[in-house]
């Protein structure tokens, strides 16, 4: 977690990496724990921003107010994981806002390029999501 004193906000970022897919699901739920009690630690005047890698992904669907449209994919059970966490938290995921061509999108490629994911993801309070004019990944 990085807090950068600014005006009018100050800026709390933090950095996380979810287990990977071959993980229980107990450390998956270790790691929301975890993630909530550093979050606990931002003030809700602050700018939240939430990024890393969650492996896990959150597709193209929009059923939930913290997720857009342009996402990648279908959704996973990890990607529904980290919906329902963004929500409970009041949290846009911004990657997921934006029409991109689909190399500005994929955060990982399996071994001989056969499959493309994003599992990467950027995600700010809310209330401060139209501050983001853009979000892209660059290959």
């Amino acid at each position: 977690m990085c807090k950068i004193q600014a005006k009018p906000f100050n800026i709390v970022i933090i950095e996380a990496y979810a287990p990977t897919a071959d993980r229980s699901d107990e450390e998956i739920e270790t790691f929301y724990e975890n993630l909530d009690m550093t979050i606990k630690q931002v003030k809700s005047s602050d700018i939240l921003i939430l990024m890393g890698d969650f492996n896990a992904k959150v597709g193209t669907t929009t059923i939930s107010k913290s997720i857009g449209r342009e996402g990648l994919g279908e959704t996973n059970e990890r990607g529904e994981r980290f919906i329902q966490y963004c929500e409970k938290h009041e949290l846009s995921i911004v990657n997921t806002l934006f029409i991109q061509p689909k190399r500005r999108l994929y955060t990982w490629k399996s071994p001989g390029d056969l499959f493309r994911n994003q599992i990467d993801y950027i995600a700010i309070k809310s209330r401060f999501k139209n501050a983001i004019v853009d979000c892209q990944t660059s290959p």
